[in-house]
C-alpha cells in the first residue's frame, strides 16, 4: 500500500477510537478538528520519517484536543483521548493478527482486496464502539474517587509517562515529565485546601 494511504487509514482509525470513547458526544466540527490535528502530528513520520517524534507529536495532538475542546471536562478530555491512542494500537494489532490467518490464495484474489480494508475499519468500529461504551460506562460513573479532577490528571500524567517510555524507551523522559505532572497535581490541591 502507498504511505500517504496507510497514513490516512491509521488517522482515520485513530479518530474513530477516540470519537468512540470521548466522555461528551462529539460534533462534527470537533471531530473534523480533530482530525486535521492528528494529520498535522503525523506529518514528521510520513515526510521525515521521525518515527518517535511523530507519535509523541500524535500523544501531544491529542492532549490538546482534550485541553481545547469542552473545556469542562478537560481532565476526562484527555485519558480518553489517550485511552483511544492505547484502544487504537490493541485493536488494530488484533485486526491485523486476524487477517494474518486468512491464507494468501485467498487474499490474493482481485474483490477480496478491494473488500479486506473496508471489513477492517467495520470491524474496528464496532469493536471499539462497544470497548468505548464499557470503558466510559466503568471510569465516567462519577462516584467516589472518579469526582475528584486531580485524580483525572494523575491518570492523565500516568499514561502519558507509559506512552513516553515506549516511544522513546527511555524511563528517565518519561520520569521528568511525570514528576512535573505530579508537582502541578500537588499545588493544585495546596490551592484547593486553602
Amino acid at each position: 500500500m502507498d504511505i500517504y494511504f496507510e497514513m490516512l487509514l491509521s488517522v482515520f482509525l485513530l479518530s474513530i477510537a477516540i470519537r468512540n470513547v470521548w466522555p461528551q458526544e462529539m460534533t462534527i466540527k470537533a471531530y473534523a478538528a480533530l482530525c486535521v490535528l492528528l494529520l498535522i502530528a503525523t506529518l514528521p513520520i510520513t515526510l521525515l520519517s521521525y518515527m518517535q517524534y511523530g507519535f509523541f507529536s500524535i500523544l501531544v495532538a491529542v492532549c490538546l484536543f482534550g485541553l481545547i475542546s469542552y473545556r469542562n471536562t478537560r481532565p476526562q478530555n484527555i485519558c480518553m483521548g489517550l485511552t483511544g491512542c492505547v484502544l487504537t494500537v490493541i485493536i488494530d494489532n488484533l485486526l491485523i493478527g486476524i487477517l494474518a490467518l486468512i491464507p494468501d490464495s485467498i487474499l490474493n484474489r482481485p474483490y477480496v482486496g478491494l473488500a479486506i480494508i473496508p471489513i477492517q475499519i467495520i470491524l474496528f468500529y464496532i469493536i471499539t464502539l462497544l470497548c468505548g461504551r464499557l470503558i466510559k460506562k466503568g471510569l465516567l460513573s462519577r462516584k467516589g474517587i472518579w469526582q475528584i479532577s486531580q485524580v483525572w490528571y494523575l491518570i492523565d500524567a500516568i499514561l502519558l509517562l507509559l506512552a513516553i517510555i515506549f516511544i522513546f524507551n527511555n524511563v528517565k523522559t518519561g520520569l521528568k515529565i511525570i514528576l512535573y505532572q505530579s508537582n502541578k497535581v500537588v499545588s493544585k490541591i495546596k490551592v484547593l485546601s486553602l
